[in-house]
């Protein structure tokens, strides 16, 4: 990390940490603001823009190289304003950014670095240089910028218009028109590795969305190819490098195609996205397996990423960890070699080394293991002529000593940022962990509903949301991700206990995005209306690893008049989905939620109401099954829902099968429920 000799800069007011380690770089870095745009405009100074987040092993090694160098500082501070920018707080700066780059190079990533126009035009950018490379090029475009201002301003206000255009969604409306799911999946078939799951080559991000629209379509329409691809990559990764044999929990991506060797650092989004993902098909596929990946990363995320006092989530774990020598090096922190293996399990090596590829297969570089699973437990007993359940313990008991043997090393740094959406996907995460797969871990239950409070008392009395939460310190707007996914929290915090004030809170955010975030056109802004120091007001349609702002809001809509607060929200999600049916169906893999929504729109959908003394009880009863086309709603008492009207009773407890509007006659026991995809 930088000097804490050199004079802090204007970062040190922050709270986010990935800006707090750049707080004593020689670079008199500023935070994004209207206040420094407009300084730049008034001083006519160009800027140097550089994003970047806590959990970035290259945006570490750029700072060392060049933003902890006295030379580099100099020049920046005599011919530009610079700006620090962390892209996790600042979605919406990074969106626009990152689009540039990729139309200048064709390519993105991290650290983002980009020098523009005083009014924030950008005409150069890059991802990670050297520092002989990186001057070259600063000192090279300061030239040009001077020499021939009027080809710079041709060339900003030609990327401008392309930016512009990026954000233009031109599809009709057609009522005729559907989503072809026979097309989407084949792409998706062809697309996935059958070995060893996944994306083919690398390297290979896990995109639950992608799995959650293959789990959900398969649940209605099942097929024995995507059956067996969606189950190879469930085990794979679960068996993978990928997945931290030892504490549990997902890392970002893999940099080979077997999920042997994970980019070393954790996301919360990653981790929630997984927890929902793989407890919905320890349902569907019945999986003993895929429920302790359920329960491992549910301990991890508790343990690891949950604020105990707030109950908000915190961001990431770094990729690099100090060695055994005091050197940041990745993955430092997570590895063994083979020796230290054999001294700390002793009696235990041989049936670890058997279970976790302690060889050729296992080893990744300088002597160094990351575990990695090919043999179930039952496998490993057979070749070790030993009873499954001993061998279960015995591994059990290797796997202890090694979390112990972890104590004694300095864990990776924790970006203790704490997000709205990242609070709000990570309750969902958990919500649904507990509702499919952990039903005996209360404490997960508490954890997933003090998020969804976390949500629901952030939200301002006009109905807005801050972003960040770090430190008690909140500052930034809340941008379209957040109000999407709190109310789909607060949505899946009504599933989980049926308390009305979490539906009155999402009907309430529900209203400020409508009326804060609309555009001309059924989608919305990634911003709200009053964010006007940004170039562009971006539209966010792609799901990526995290499903668009836009698609979850469809989805939101959705639900939301399922449970009975009007039409003219379907309408709406009908609209949002139209307008990008030429997109869906000519880029399936980057629309997966898209997809979900239309399965969602497309077949019967079932609310089933439980009235009476019994709700309650009765609902855990049912919900423990995951349907993908089913919400629950309950209440022991009378409710001013309108999916109760008329329906409840002190004297009896019912179950009411609701579709589209049309209910079955009240249904007096539990037993004889019959669920509308068992009846297709």
């Amino acid at each position: 990390m930088a000097n804490a000799s050199n004079k802090a800069n204007d970062l040190q007011y922050e709270s986010s940490p990935y800006l707090l380690q750049h707080a004593y770089n020689p670079v008199d870095w500023k935070p994004f603001s209207k206040e420094i745009l407009d300084k730049a405009k008034k001083e006519r100074k160009l800027l140097f823009i550089s994003i970047g987040y806590s959990a970035c092993h290259w945006c570490h090694v750029m700072e060392s190289e060049c933003f902890e160098d006295q030379e580099i500082a100099e020049f920046l501070k005599g011919q530009f304003i610079s700006i620090k920018v962390d892209r996790e707080e600042r979605p919406d700066v990074d969106h626009i950014y990152m689009d540039a780059l990729q139309l200048m190079t064709g390519s993105g990533g991290w650290p983002l670095n980009v020098i523009c126009l005083p009014d924030g035009r950008p005409f150069w950018g890059a991802t990670y240089l050297p520092k002989d490379r990186f001057i070259a090029s600063l000192r090279q475009l300061v030239s040009i910028y001077n020499d021939d201002v009027e080809r710079v301003l041709e060339y900003a206000a030609s990327l401008a218009r392309g930016l512009k255009g990026m954000t233009e969604i031109v599809s009709e409306p057609n009522s005729t028109k559907v989503i072809d799911h026979s097309l989407a999946t084949a792409t998706y078939k062809e697309a996935l590795d059958p070995t060893y799951g996944g994306f083919k080559g690398a390297p290979k991000f896990m995109m639950p969305n992608t799995l959650e629209y293959l789990l959900h379509y398969e649940s209605l329409k099942p097929s024995a190819e995507i059956y067996e691809l969606l189950k190879t990559s469930l085990f794979r990764m679960g068996c993978g490098g990928i997945f931290d044999q030892i504490e549990g929990g997902f890392s970002r991506y893999s940099v080979d195609d077997r999920w042997h060797i994970p980019h070393f650092e954790k996301m919360a989004y990653d981790n929630a996205q997984l927890l929902g993902l793989y407890a919905e098909a320890y349902q569907y596929f019945n999986e003993p397996f895929f429920k302790d990946i359920v329960a491992k990363t549910a301990s991890f995320t508790l343990s690891h990423f949950i604020d105990p006092e707030s109950g908000g989530c915190f961001t990431a774990y770094d990729a690099d960890s100090l060695n055994t020598e005091g050197i940041l090096e990745e993955g430092a922190y997570y590895v063994f070699t083979k020796d230290e293996l054999q001294r700390q399990l002793k009696d235990d090596f041989e049936i670890f080394s058997l279970a976790f590829n302690v060889n050729d297969f296992g080893h990744w570089e300088k002597g160094n293991y990351i575990p990695i699973r090919t043999l179930t437990n039952s496998d490993i007993a057979s070749k070790l002529s030993m009873d499954e359940r001993e061998a279960s313990e015995r591994l059990e008991q290797a796997i202890q000593r090694l979390k112990e043997v972890r104590k004694s090393r300095i864990p990776p740094l924790r970006d203790h940022k704490i997000l709205m959406s990242n609070t709000a996907m990570v309750a969902i995460g958990l919500s649904r962990a507990w509702r499919f797969a952990l039903r005996d871990n209360q404490a997960v239950k508490g954890a997933a509903i003090k998020a969804i409070n976390f949500v629901l008392d952030r939200i301002s009395e006009d109905g807005s949301l801050l972003r960040n939460h770090t430190d008690k310190r909140a500052s930034l707007d809340g941008v379209l991700e957040d109000y999407a996914f709190a109310i789909a929290a607060l949505i899946e915090g009504y599933e989980l206990c049926f308390n009305e004030n979490y539906l009155t809170a999402a009907i309430q955010l529900k209203s400020y995005v409508i009326e804060n975030f609309s555009s001309e056109e059924a989608l919305f802004y990634f911003t709200s209306a009053n964010k006007r120091e940004l170039i562009r007001r971006s539209i966010e349609t792609e799901d990526n690893v995290i499903s668009a702002s836009n698609s979850v809001m469809a989805v939101n809509f959705f639900k939301l008049y399922q449970l009975g607060f009007g039409e003219d929200l379907k309408n709406r999600a009908h609209a949002m989905l139209s307008q990008m049916m030429d997109r869906v169906n000519q880029y399936p893999k980057n629309h997966s939620n898209w997809l979900q929504l239309s399965l969602l729109l497309e077949n019967p959908f079932e609310v089933t109401v439980i009235t009476g003394e019994k709700a309650f009880e009765w609902s855990e009863q049912l919900d423990s099954t995951w349907i993908s086309n089913r919400i629950i709603a309950a209440s022991e008492k009378y409710s001013s829902l309108g999916l109760f009207k008329d329906r409840f009773s002190e004297k009896q407890t019912s179950i009411f099968a609701c579709v589209e509007g049309s209910c079955s006659l009240p249904i007096t026991a539990p037993n004889n429920y019959n669920p509308i995809n068992a009846q297709l």
